[in-house]
C-alpha cells in the first residue's frame, strides 16, 4: 500500500488515506500507536477482530489487522464522503428521500445487529457515513460500545453513547441529572430511539430535546 494522506491523529491511533499499489483501490489504515496502553491496545485488537466479522453491507468493513513495528495496523474501506454530521454541518438539513433512505439502511443494519443478540448503543450523524450522495447511500460505523444481550435478558445499564442521542430509560429522572439511571437495563431499543434523533437532527438541524 501507498500512503496518500493522514486523515487524524488521535492520542491513541493514526488514521491514514492509503492506495493498493497493483489496483489504486483506497482503503483507511488506523495505526495503534506502540506506547498506547497494553491492555488498552487488547482491547482493541479483540474488538476490531469481533467486528471484523460482523459483514453487512450497511456496515463499515473492516478488511484485516496486522501487528508491525510501528503498532497494530487495521485496515477498512474508504469512505471519502465524510459522515452524516459534517453533512448537514456543511449542506444543510436533508430533503425528505435522502432522509427516508438512510434511515431504511441504517434500520437494516440495525435489524442485522439486533438479529445477533447485539447492541449498538452509540447510534448518531457522527458514525453514520455516506458512501454515496445519488443515490443517497450510507455505512453504520464505530461499533466500539457495542454489547451483547444474552437471550432473555437485558444488558445491566451503564452510561453509555453521546447524551443527545441517549434513551430516556439511560437517564435518572432527566438529562440535565447527567448520570445512567441505578439498576435499569436497556435493550436495543436503545439504538432504536438514538435513529430517531438522529433523524430529526438530519431534517432539522437541531436536536429535538
Amino acid at each position: 500500500f501507498v500512503l496518500l494522506q493522514e486523515l487524524y491523529d488521535g492520542d491513541w491511533s493514526r488514521v491514514y488515506k492509503m492506495a493498493e499499489r497493483t489496483t489504486g483501490r483506497l482503503v483507511a489504515v488506523k495505526v495503534i500507536k506502540p506506547q498506547t496502553n497494553i491492555k488498552l491496545v487488547n482491547n482493541i485488537v479483540e474488538e476490531v477482530k469481533f467486528l471484523g466479522s460482523l459483514k453487512h453491507p450497511r456496515i463499515l468493513e473492516v478488511e484485516a489487522i496486522d501487528e508491525t513495528d510501528e503498532g497494530f495496523k487495521v485496515r477498512m474501506e474508504y469512505l471519502p464522503l465524510g459522515d452524516l454530521r459534517a453533512y448537514v454541518d456543511l449542506h444543510g438539513t436533508l430533503k425528505d428521500s435522502p432522509a427516508a433512505r438512510f434511515t431504511d439502511q441504517i434500520l437494516d443494519a440495525l435489524a442485522f445487529l439486533h438479529g445477533q443478540k447485539l447492541v449498538h448503543r452509540d447510534i448518531k450523524p457522527g458514525n453514520i457515513m455516506i458512501s454515496a450522495l445519488v443515490p443517497f447511500e450510507v455505512k453504520l460505523t464505530d461499533l466500539g460500545l457495542i454489547k451483547v444481550i444474552e437471550a432473555g435478558k437485558n444488558v445491566h445499564l451503564t452510561q453509555c453513547g453521546s447524551p443527545a442521542y441517549m434513551a430516556p430509560e439511560i437517564w435518572d429522572g432527566h438529562p440535565s441529572k447527567g448520570k445512567a439511571a441505578v439498576g435499569a437495563r436497556q435493550d436495543q431499543k436503545i439504538d432504536i430511539w438514538a435513529l430517531g434523533v438522529t433523524l430529526w437532527f438530519t431534517l432539522c438541524k437541531e436536536h429535538p430535546f
